[in-house]
């Protein structure tokens, strides 16, 4: 950095593909956003999108004077781009945030005040998004023109989502920049209750206490000192397609004392999209690369998901195997074993292994084990293994 030039607070990066109706709005929220301008800036790197979103940097570079545009000569992936907004950022605090993001007006206030009493910690409110049509898509799931239909049912948006259901535009917008800025567009919006319905709610007012915090880490809406991002190496672009590079970096920030904290003031609105059809093979293929990467029951553990436990089940898990390593490092090495080969069979699509049948030819005296974990107080490790031999 030169001389003349003065560190900003916050960067705020935002990688960006063929998103250009979304992240019009994206922007118009950051304009309105009540943290003063001169003290954050906003990088927008383009991964060599098709549509229109050349035109942003010139559109909306009065409004958001900090705005910086680049645009990758190539296709990269997400990581690539955050990676290479990581290291064009001139602020102290770098916040990630999707190019269909649409943040509350305090939203960066939130992140910011809780950098300027911790050092070491990156917050998040991605647990507390919510999902928001600002947009139709000819493209949308079944599911999703039902949940439009739902929201926009006897509201004035109701008329503009039967209008655009009868066009042939692609995409429509339902909403006016106007409706974000007084609120109105939130009549189109509805909560995401993935995480806490799957247990996390009951980590909410002590997250730190929780094991598997780097879920938190989510790169929607994320944010953390600069300095520990170059430390810890930034997302691994070995990553391609659909997640979870972001919880594998939170991992890693996480194992080097970095803490994560949760905050519902923090939280923005995902516009919706279209999905992709390939994002279920892109996930498992990049859990598998995950579990390989990091082959500890830290992260194993998140395979439990698919035998129907939740995240406090798995916590659970690993505060027992924590207390009981010593004595039955067998049981947990056969669970992180198992959880493994659970990965490979959704990644590859085949059945499961018949681990009774694998475990009684090792001679291995699954229900002595099993026995032994029930009389040591674990159940839920037993039920773990129970689930995974079965």
């Amino acid at each position: 950095m030169k001389e003349n030039e003065s560190m900003l607070a916050a960067s705020i990066v935002m990688p960006a593909y063929n998103k250009y109706e979304l992240l019009r709005f994206s922007l118009y929220a950051l304009h309105l956003q009540n943290y003063p301008k001169e003290h954050f800036e906003v990088l927008i790197i383009d991964d060599c999108s098709e549509d229109l979103t050349p035109l942003i940097d010139a559109q909306w570079r009065e409004k958001l004077p900090n705005l910086r545009y680049f645009r990758l000569e190539k296709n990269s992936g997400r990581s690539f781009a955050r990676n290479l907004g990581i290291s064009m950022a001139k602020g102290e605090v770098i916040v990630f945030i999707d190019a269909e993001m649409l943040p509350e007006p305090d939203f960066l206030s939130a992140h910011m005040a809780h950098h300027a009493g911790c050092r070491k910690c990156a917050v998040s409110g991605g647990l507390y998004n919510r999902h928001v049509f600002t947009h139709y898509y000819q493209g949308f799931l079944q599911k999703q023109k039902e949940k439009l239909k739902e929201l926009s049912a006897q509201t004035f948006y109701q008329e503009r989502f039967l209008q655009a259901l009868q066009g042939a535009e692609e995409a429509v917008p339902l909403v006016t920049e106007a409706e974000i800025a007084c609120g109105k567009y939130k009549s189109l919006s509805y909560e995401n209750t993935y995480f806490f319905n799957k247990g996390i709610r009951h980590f909410e007012s002590n997250f730190g206490a929780f094991k598997l915090s780097y879920l938190a880490f989510l790169s929607g809406n994320v944010s953390v000192r600069k300095e520990h991002l170059i430390a810890s190496g930034g997302f691994d672009e070995a990553f391609e397609g659909y997640g979870p590079e972001d919880w594998e970096l939170g991992y890693r920030l996480t194992q080097d004392g970095v803490v994560l904290l949760i905050d519902e003031a923090a939280a923005a609105c995902h516009q919706e999209h279209p999905i992709s059809k390939t994002v279920f093979r892109e996930a498992m293929a990049n859990q598998c690369r995950l579990m390989e990467k990091h082959p500890v029951l830290d992260l194993l553990v998140l395979g439990l998901e698919y035998k129907g436990f939740d995240f406090q089940f798995m916590h659970s898990v690993l505060v027992e195997a924590d207390h009981v390593k010593a004595v039955f490092d067998d049981v947990l090495q056969l669970i992180s074993e198992m959880l493994q080969s659970l990965f490979v069979s959704l990644r590859d699509q085949v059945p499961e292994k018949k681990w009774r049948k694998i475990l009684k030819e090792r001679g291995y005296d699954l229900e002595g084990r099993k026995e032994a974990l029930r009389k040591s107080g674990c159940p839920h490790l037993l039920l773990a293994l129970a689930a995974l031999a079965n």
